[in-house]
């Protein structure tokens, strides 16, 4: 089937190639070309008439815009062997139309080919080697661009410098001066800022990549000093003290600054710019090697630009201080994203210095806050977006917050300002008349002709953006949403309830349908607030009340919203709430399966050793031997069905070689130790003076009837301090032959239910052994 759809495909794109002079028949072609990937169904030999068209559009400069644009297309598409047959040709051929008096365009395309053929390179060894044999010919054509593709020969210099770190080293001067030059513009596009990041991987790493490190640091060192110089110009007026640099390095340089104002707080604007997103590159981009972040001085140089706000500078107006506050929003933003990059970089490692970033944050919102105006987008939203992304990003990774202090309460009021629905403030004026007046209202004017005012001069018409400020209503309400996912557990239970109450009186208009008001026409909004919703009641207060109901009635009138997105969540997070009301099942706690016959087997084993271990009680110094032979009598005589003391497959079952495996090993051995922990009523051994046995019972959960024998045999035995089971020797003889006598009349006068209630387990203690299975399983299988 593959090969006749080629050879139908083959013919037909013949054809077309044959016939695409015309620009409609050309891009007929590639629209084909991308749809049916032509070029990766063609077997190798299929492809060599195409191939050949193109080289033949290459060399023939009226033709190299259409060879260039199929010839991207057979890189993304062809197979590895037609790659590696062709790409130094290829790469030569891009060599050739940069060095050529082609237009303009043609040498950009040339660039953005090249910039998809050189990544591919560097998986083939043998082709790897044939590339840098060209590579000098093509950084020198590329350093020597004009102006007009400059951009484009900047992204194809960074491309090389990434496959080719090595070979392009010889190059490593120039390409530093190159750069310095494009950041004394006021404009430099972001290539030349990429560019300077990587040349810190030009040339050899040498060991574990230690020159690597050396040159980003001298990179981000150098950034950082220019940063706090431009600063300091910035800020010289305003009677502050200078940020100090802790680095030696060479500042970047710049060019003369011009003595007016205007002219001089925008270029040092611009250098503000363009320092700042070198040092977001630097954090952004991965390296090769490991680096040490000045985290301290990143921090220091960011609370230094904002520590000068508008307010400030308006409070005591002056013409510097006017011009200084137009950009001052643009200075705090570029410092946020240094921030927000530093934060994406290092994430838990900034946690000793939560304090200083989040204080900074939530003033920074304090600050720049801005009264509403109903449909218009208010001043200072880009920056206000910024902090909040910003404050997102740090909840995501740290998941910290600081609650000692009053941030919390001031980010709260400034989400709740940001988030709350814009309101008409339009007033209307009525006029008072006197109560006791029965004069006729006075008749009305006519007017010729026109428009007539039915509103009496009030107007209800105004230009209403029904979206303005959704961005900002969005990313507030995603900190909103995290800042209750990470911390919402420990804030004040009055500030939950304040949110709990904005968010009740918003989420009431989402029942209208089609009103939601401004900025909640947008979905994405809506989608937001019902995921902070959602997050009260996944993560509730342990105090403050929950809207878990109260979400169910929202949740049904919201899964019929127009939104797909908000009805689609909707209905996730109502199947979630009916979940958290009405459980499906019980919890599977138990870690590891536990067979019937296991749980019978460990219950008749602890069913014989808490009987040893009453029997102990009432027998004290009596041998263990006799107490089998009594008590399994009794049974036997009772009639009961069941035998409590029989052998049992177990070894361990056998409470006599359990206890002679005690006597023997010290009551110590391993297996004992194993079988300890899965029976409650465990006991320890102690001789005294006379050499008797001592039994001490650890449990606390003992039976009253258990109690009052032990008393009884205390005061029948013996009255000295020398405890249960010491006696003078004089007396020995009488305690060891009243025992047995004392137990048959306990047991005659209480009957033979209360024997059976000794030896038969209770229901919580059967619970007990269910769950002291499932976590101790393993130890018993390997005995």
């Amino acid at each position: 089937m593959d090969a006749p759809m080629e050879n139908v495909i083959f013919a037909f794109k013949s054809e077309i190639i044959k016939n695409s002079k015309d620009i409609k028949d050309f891009t007929c072609l590639l629209q084909l070309t991308d749809e049916n990937k032509f070029f990766s169904l063609q077997k190798t030999y299929g492809l060599q008439e195409t191939i050949s068209y193109i080289h033949g559009c290459l060399n023939t400069s009226k033709l190299r815009t259409e060879g260039l644009v199929l010839l991207e297309k057979l890189t993304e598409q062809c197979v590895t062997e037609v790659f590696t047959q062709n790409a130094v040709t290829w790469i030569k051929f891009i060599i050739q139309c940069l060095e050529s008096h082609d237009p303009v365009e043609v040498k950009r395309l040339s660039c953005r080919v090249g910039c998809k053929i050189i990544p591919l390179t560097v998986n083939f060894t043998a082709l790897s080697k044939d590339i840098i044999s060209v590579l000098p010919q093509l950084l020198a054509t590329l350093i020597a661009a004009s102006s007009e593709w400059l951009t484009a020969s900047l992204k194809l210099l960074g491309v090389c410098i990434q496959s080719y770190p090595g070979p392009c080293g010889t190059f490593k001067t120039k390409l530093e001066a190159m750069v310095t030059e494009l950041f004394k513009e006021q404009s430099v596009p972001k290539e030349a800022i990429s560019l300077y990041v990587l040349l810190a991987r030009v040339g050899g790493g040498g060991n574990k990549g230690i020159h690597f490190t050396e040159a980003w640091s001298y990179k981000f060192q150098q950034i950082v000093t220019s940063l706090t110089e431009v600063v300091n110009l910035l800020y010289n007026g305003l009677n502050i003290p200078e940020l100090e640099s802790t680095f030696t390095v060479q500042v970047l340089p710049m060019r003369e600054l011009p003595e007016t104002y205007t002219n001089r707080f925008n270029i040092l604007s611009s250098y503000h710019r363009t320092y700042c997103l070198c040092l977001q590159e630097l954090l952004s981009q991965p390296f090769p090697a490991p680096v040490k972040i000045p985290v301290s001085d990143v921090i220091r140089l960011v609370t230094k630009v904002l520590s000068v706000n508008i307010r400030d500078l308006t409070l005591r107006p002056s013409t510097e201080r006017l011009l200084l506050s137009g950009y001052i929003s643009t200075l705090h933003s570029d410092a946020v994203l240094c921030l927000h990059s530093l934060i994406s970089r290092c994430k838990t490692l900034l946690l000793p210095y939560s304090k200083s970033i989040i204080t900074v944050m939530v003033k920074e919102l304090m600050l720049f806050r801005t009264k509403v105006v109903y449909g218009q987008n208010r001043a200072h939203s880009s920056l206000r977006q910024l902090v909040y992304k910003t404050l997102a990003l740090w909840l995501q990774t740290t998941k910290s917050f600081t609650i000692t202090t009053d941030e919390d309460d001031w980010l709260v009021q400034e989400i709740i300002h940001d988030v709350r629905p814009h309101t008409d403030n339009m007033k209307t004026v009525s006029i008072k008349t006197k109560k006791d007046s029965f004069e006729p209202p006075p008749s009305k004017k006519k007017k010729k002709g026109g428009y007539s005012e039915i509103s009496h001069g009030i107007s209800t018409q105004k230009k209403v953006d029904l979206e303005a400020n959704s961005e900002l209503c969005m990313v507030a309400l995603e900190v909103l949403y995290w800042f209750l996912t990470t911390v919402g557990c420990q804030l004040k239970q009055k500030l939950i309830e304040e949110l709990q109450e904005f968010l009740i009186s918003v989420a009431i208009t989402f029942r209208c349908k089609g009103n939601y008001g401004i900025p909640y026409a947008d979905d994405r909004c809506r989608h937001s607030l019902l995921r902070v919703m959602q997050a009260f009641n996944v993560m509730p207060h342990p105090t403050a009340s929950s809207l878990l109901h109260y979400s169910l009635s929202v949740l049904r009138c919201t899964s019929q919203d127009t939104s797909l997105l908000v009805s689609s969540y909707s209905l996730e997070s109502l199947q979630a709430c009916e979940a958290l009301i009405h459980a499906r099942a019980p919890s599977y706690n138990v870690r590891k399966t536990v067979s019937r016959e296991v749980i019978e087997d460990k219950i008749d084993i602890i069913q014989q050793d808490k009987a040893a271990e009453r029997s102990s009680i009432y027998l004290s110094g009596q041998k263990t031997s006799s107490l089998f032979e009594s008590v399994g009598e009794k049974h036997k005589d009772n009639g009961e069905s069941k035998k409590i003391f029989t052998e049992k497959n177990v070894k361990e079952s056998n409470v006599e070689d359990i206890y002679e495996r005690k006597q023997k090993h010290g009551g110590h051995g391993d297996s004992d130790n194993q079988l300890s922990k899965i029976i409650d009523h465990t006991f320890t051994k102690s001789t005294n003076n006379q050499g008797q046995i001592k039994a001490n019972l650890f449990n606390e959960r003992q039976s009253k009837m258990e109690e009052q024998d032990a008393n009884m045999m205390d005061t029948d035995v013996d009255d000295t301090p020398g405890g249960l089971m010491e006696s003078s020797v004089n007396q020995k003889d009488t305690v060891e032959s009243s025992t047995p006598e004392i137990l048959l009349k306990e047991n005659n006068s209480e009957g033979v239910k209360k024997e059976e209630e000794k030896q038969t387990l209770s229901n919580e203690d059967q619970e007990n052994i269910v769950d002291m299975l499932s976590a101790f399983v393993d130890i018993d299988e390997d005995q």
